[in-house]
């Protein structure tokens, strides 16, 4: 992707039957459906970093890793897709994903703070408590994934275009 020429300001997601417009800028995240390298299914959420003409860069671009080997044989923390390719997509706000971290990590410190306070109350034994603890953890943690969907809810083939906007 050629960054001077190329170098666009954001994408443009169009509903043709809605006219529903979702834009997304640099830094956004988005979760991405698209058609891989040899024509499979492949998935990818991150932010976006850079769209041109035909493509985007989506991930993470470490700053040296154009002049390193040491990065060779690493999965890449970024893609670049086309945009022909991808078949659904959704964008996610930053806030709604500072929520999604923030109630993860409370799940997590309530989950410790229940094993610790069943320990002290002696009720049940260690398993049971331990039980009790993972089975509220988990639970939060499905509600939370239910809520913060990661799958792609929007289709190109029902009526989506996208547009690199300068």
């Amino acid at each position: 992707m050629n960054q001077t020429t190329d170098a666009q300001n954001s994408l443009k997601f169009v509903d043709s039957l809605t006219g529903k417009v979702i834009q997304a800028k640099t830094g956004d995240y988005l979760i991405l459906k698209y058609k891989g390298y040899l024509g499979q299914t492949e998935y990818f959420k991150h932010t976006l970093q850079e769209v041109g003409d035909s493509s985007i860069l989506v991930g993470i671009i470490h700053p040296y890793a154009v002049f390193s080997s040491a990065f060779a044989g690493m999965n890449n923390p970024w893609k670049e897709i086309k945009l022909k390719d991808i078949e659904s997509f959704k964008r996610r706000s930053a806030g709604a994903n500072f929520l999604k971290s923030m109630i993860g990590i409370g799940a997590g410190l309530s989950a410790v703070f229940l094993l610790k306070s069943l320990n002290e109350e002696k009720k049940f034994s260690n398993g049971k408590n331990l039980a009790i603890s993972l089975g509220v953890g988990i639970g939060i943690n499905i509600g939370m994934n239910m809520i913060f969907s990661d799958k792609p809810k929007n289709h190109i083939k029902e009526g989506w275009r996208i547009e690199s906007t300068k």
